[in-house]
């Protein structure tokens, strides 16, 4: 990869005291933390300047910016977008939208860099940034940034062509229209809508009612507090609402959004969650029909009953660490059809939707169930299927959980073979177990699968003994 400017070329051109940068603010693939603590304006003035000169390095001097739902973000935005007008780039701003919508006017506007104000599906003291430009920034790329933030800042003067450099616009109509074109919902359906408190919820809503989808909505109403559900679609107790309201209006369909809009969880008729890996089952299998040979990319995470079907279909399965970066990535540089994650997370490729994108995979859900005679359940019960758990979150310090993670390996290492793609992956020969450090948040995230309900209890009851045993260790030492 080439690399940006470097620090050391930049000068210091600030004689005040520094704000203190917190250096865990890099977290995988974005800038994330507490937001009055890590993200004052003082550093996001800095952050902000360091990006403008950056993209402006790649020649990119448009940057598009846009905010979710969070109460920190306008105030986090318009910091922001000050300096990066100081460096010089022109800004377009596109205000309060969905990181699929920012993602959609990014490419838009090529050639352009983005930068979403986000802390996607974090509690709602969070608040971050997501940068890129052809594809998602790396955290490399990131802590260059911030090591460039570290060494100057914007000059806070007076900018008499800063309404020359900025354009304030709305790009939402035309994202409705543009993915309208890739839905094919050919009966109404009745689906339960829940938008997480975040801005897919009014969209996704209008746009299921051009097809005389009946609607019944919750949480659709944008709310930086989150005050009825938690940001994670995911997180224990986020869909009981959506699973209530599904049973209760007798739906055919719930779905549930993260808080930035770009991950996307399915409850059946029945009211149980489908999990992200089936829903790529579902999903692959259509794409296989119209591409046949097509490559299919998918997280470590996922259940090996995914890699099989995808083969047993004619494709080709090509497995990434989990990370939505590192899944985009996979998808562009194998010109995949389709990728995603267990978490929601759905990549499609397509001209103008190469990021991921939760409406577009709604759309593509309700596009299949609305052509098969089957209900949702009946076709997730057609899926093939091994004994798996949910993704399990152990909270670990962000000091101490790599060196967990690898603890971990070393035990199991001297008994089964282990595969370190992301995390460790431990092959037991009749099921498996992963732990992996979160890139995101202070946890450990583990899952288990095997051939039968009995094995998968063991091999979960086994591995997490030794993880909380290697925690223990790591306090201590």
């Amino acid at each position: 990869m080439t690399k940006g400017p470097s620090p050391d070329s930049m000068p210091d051109t600030d004689t005040s005291d520094k704000p203190v940068i917190n250096p865990h603010l890099v977290r995988g693939y974005s800038i994330r933390g507490l937001a009055d603590r890590d993200l004052p304006d003082e550093v996001v003035a800095r952050i902000g300047y360091a990006a403008g000169i950056y993209f402006s390095h790649w020649h990119q001097p448009t940057v598009v910016v846009g905010r979710d739902a969070r109460l920190s973000s306008p105030r986090i935005s318009a910091a922001l977008t000050a300096a990066l007008l100081h460096a010089g780039v022109h800004v377009i701003d596109i205000g309060l939208v969905p990181t699929p919508v920012h993602n959609f006017a990014t490419d838009l506007c090529d050639p352009a860099a983005g930068i979403m104000v986000t802390a996607s599906h974090n509690p709602p003291e969070y608040n971050g940034l997501k940068l890129r430009r052809e594809r998602t920034l790396d955290a490399q790329e990131l802590h260059e940034i911030v090591a460039l933030a570290a060494r100057s800042s914007p000059p806070f003067t007076s900018l008499p062509n800063a309404a020359a450099l900025l354009t304030r616009t709305d790009v939402v109509p035309t994202y409705l229209e543009q993915v309208r074109r890739y839905g094919d919902v050919r009966r109404p359906l009745k689906v339960v809508l829940d938008g997480g408190h975040g801005t897919n919820g009014p969209l996704v809503a209008s746009l299921l009612r051009t097809w005389g989808c009946q609607v019944v909505e919750l949480h659709c109403v944008p709310d930086g507090h989150f005050p009825q559900r938690d940001p994670d679609p995911t997180a224990p107790g986020a869909v009981d609402a959506l699973v209530t309201a599904v049973r209760r209006e007798a739906a055919e369909i719930g779905l549930a959004f993260d808080g930035d809009g770009d991950r996307l969880v399915v409850v059946d008729e029945q009211g149980t969650r489908i999990l992200g890996d089936q829903i790529m089952m579902l999903l692959a299998r259509e794409v296989l029909r119209q591409q046949p040979g097509a490559r299919i990319v998918f997280e470590a995470l996922c259940t090996r009953a995914l890699y099989d079907d995808v083969l047993a279909h004619g494709g080709e399965p090509i497995v990434t660490p989990t990370g939505y970066a590192y899944v985009h990535a996979a998808v562009l540089d194998h010109a995949a059809a389709l990728g995603g994650e267990l978490s929601g997370h759905l990549f499609f490729n397509l001209p103008g939707f190469r990021f991921d994108d939760a409406i577009l995979g709604a759309l593509r859900v309700l596009s299949l169930l609305s052509r098969d005679t089957l209900s949702l359940s009946e076709m997730v019960r057609a899926l093939p299927a091994y004994h798996s758990s949910p993704p399990l979150r152990i909270a670990c310090s962000d000091t101490v959980k790599r060196e967990v993670v690898a603890r971990v390996r070393d035990h199991f290492a001297r008994l089964w073979p282990v595969d370190e793609l992301d995390g460790v992956r431990i092959d037991f020969g009749d099921g498996w177990g992963t732990v992996r450090a979160s890139n995101t948040q202070p946890a450990l995230v583990l899952r288990f699968e095997a051939r039968s309900a009995a094995r998968l209890a063991e091999i979960t009851s086994v591995v997490i003994k030794q993880v909380e045993h290697a925690m223990r260790e790591c306090e201590v030492g």
